[in-house]
């Protein structure tokens, strides 16, 4: 093992030298605390496999329970074979000497057997693991986590945000005279190169020392991003007025289409439809399962004014336009999907899920994510994020956001949602159980 751990640390190593940061995470992550983890498998409850598949976790359990005793035992039948044995006087040498062999041939036999009980019920723990990773949505049971599951901004962000506040934005706001707070003037920020992977929209003064009106951008404006003042342009352009109803087409991703179950979207759904559902004047469209394919999907996304995604969201950073959002068919709604899309100008995109407008590093100027294709398929404005997001947090926002928009009883603007997020992300800075990591990746992208 201690040397297990020095190959564990240059393969990271090696990982770092191929410019694989997210590897090398992973494969340390692989080198630490084995032993501790082992244990820790050996006792975990699984509630989830309980709740879908309970035989299975019963033999799991039983299993764990017979591995973690089989250990002890071992352990507590060697110690004891040697007090037996150790209790001899001198007087006594030769007793002794018959007694300790006797013991040491018994204690070899103890850890033969010992041994082959371990090696029997780890050999069936190993099989009853994989089959049920043949599971839908517990492909990864009991595996270590991939970089993407534990990944986040981990910086401390006070004292990144306000040196972006005092020396770029605020003197921005200073110059379009947006010096009274509370006015909430509407902005669309159109950053380029490393800017556009920046939070402007929350830069600010954050400390104690400072008043809570008056030192953050949201005082002062209500913030969009556009990839493109283009973009910008076309968006503000007439277009056909809707239909009376709204069409909401609401896919979430089902709990048995291979990816990591997302408890928090079958909440998030049931609530837009709740707040549609007293609204007159809005209808909703729900796809789940097996019908949330990507043909019917972009089908029904020509028909609809509106569309809300709750599932997984995929950055691919080999090839930009393969990232996506993932359906019900283990299939990615892909940007080139996306953009290939014709459908009429106008409506709202609300993007639930993780790393929707994310970017590419080495094409930063061309917003090449999800939230971007949208606006080029035709939608006004998209409700994106820029990293990873919390399973709770999000259905919190989308709740808050459709409160705002629908509050009137009347047809919703989409127009709105800018300001709509912003009384939605408001709730979440002010809640001292909510972090920075939670609330920031939240964005409106458009008009």
């Amino acid at each position: 093992m201690l040397r297990g751990a020095d190959v564990v640390r240059e393969a990271a190593a090696a990982a770092l030298d191929f410019e694989l940061p997210e590897t090398a995470v992973e494969w340390l992550e692989q080198g630490r605390s084995i032993v501790w983890g082992e244990l820790l498998q050996l006792r975990s409850t699984h509630e989830e496999l309980s709740s879908a598949y309970p035989d299975h976790a019963r033999r799991l359990r039983e299993l764990s329970a017979a591995l973690e005793d089989a250990g002890a035992t071992r352990e507590r039948s060697s110690s004891a074979l040697l007090e037996h044995t150790g209790g001899a006087d001198e007087g006594s040498l030769f007793t002794f000497a018959k007694q300790a062999s006797s013991a040491m041939h018994r204690m070899e036999e103890t850890r033969q057997e010992g041994a082959d009980r371990l090696r029997t019920l780890a050999i069936e723990r190993d099989d009853l693991l994989h089959e049920i990773r043949r599971f839908p949505g517990f492909e990864r049971f009991l595996l270590q986590k991939e970089f993407s599951q534990f990944a986040g901004p981990v910086v401390g962000w006070q004292p990144f945000l306000s040196p972006l506040w005092k020396c770029v934005v605020k003197p921005v706001l200073d110059a379009l005279a947006f010096s009274s707070p509370g006015d909430l003037s509407r902005i669309f920020w159109c950053p380029t190169g490393p800017f556009t992977f920046l939070p402007i929209h929350a830069t600010g003064l954050y400390d104690p020392a400072h008043s809570p009106l008056g030192h953050q951008v949201y005082d002062f404006v209500v913030s969009s991003y556009v990839p493109s003042l283009s973009i910008l342009a076309l968006s503000r352009n007439p277009i056909t007025p809707p239909s009376d109803d709204l069409r909401l087409l609401a896919v979430r991703q089902p709990p048995s289409d291979g990816q990591s179950p997302l408890p928090g979207v079958h909440k998030e759904v049931e609530r837009i439809k709740a707040i549609i559902k007293n609204s007159p004047s809005a209808r909703t469209s729900l796809l789940e399962s097996s019908a949330g394919t990507v043909e019917e999907v972009l089908a029904l996304m020509k028909e609809t004014d509106w569309v809300h995604f709750a599932c997984h969201g995929i950055q691919d950073t080999k090839d930009p336009t393969a990232s996506g959002l993932c359906l019900a068919d283990e299939r990615r709604l892909k940007i080139s999907d996306i953009i290939a899309l014709s459908r009429p100008r106008g409506g709202l995109a609300f993007l639930s899920a993780c790393q929707t407008a994310t970017g590419y590093k080495d094409l930063s100027d061309e917003a090449i994510h999800i939230a971007a294709g949208m606006l080029f398929a035709g939608y006004g404005g998209v409700v994106g994020t820029m990293w990873s997001i919390s399973d709770e947090i999000a259905p919190d926002v989308a709740r808050d956001v459709y409160e705002q928009l629908l509050e009137n009883g009347t047809r919703p603007d989409y127009r709105e949602a800018a300001l709509a997020l912003h009384e939605a992300v408001g709730c979440l800075r002010e809640d001292e159980n909510v972090s920075f990591d939670e609330w920031i990746p939240f964005i409106h992208v458009g008009l």
